[in-house]
């Protein structure tokens, strides 16, 4: 039976249930592009987080260095004090990073989502 001879109504209804048919394939590719911007979002926290902490310990190593420094030339007690304290928060810090399990359980979902997604 073709399209056009159907009567007013039928082709109402077909039109509608076309339109419906679109509008839920459209929601689904929706819910799929979303999907894929959360493992991207995912995959850009994990790396802020591993940035935030390396420029952390970078921070840390320059104070240490100028606080071993200062006590090179000036002998000065504090100064190596100072250093102590800033190369064991450095270490902590890095011993952290290494350690963090869910750092590298979201890394390895991102991964998986990505290779999926190809």
């Amino acid at each position: 039976m073709s399209f056009l001879k159907l009567r007013i109504s039928g082709r109402l209804y077909g039109g509608f249930g076309l339109l419906l048919l679109f509008c839920a394939g459209l929601a689904g590719f929706a819910v799929w592009q979303l999907n894929v911007i959360q493992s991207q979002i995912d995959g850009m926290r994990v790396q802020s987080e591993n940035a935030l902490r390396s420029s952390e310990i970078v921070g840390e190593l320059h104070a240490a260095r100028r606080a071993i420094l200062r006590f090179a030339f000036d002998q000065d007690e504090a100064s190596f004090a100072e250093s102590e304290k800033r190369l064991s928060k450095t270490n902590r810090a890095s011993e952290a990073s290494r350690g963090d399990d869910d750092l590298g359980r979201a890394a390895r979902a991102v991964r998986r989502r990505g290779q999926a997604d190809r």
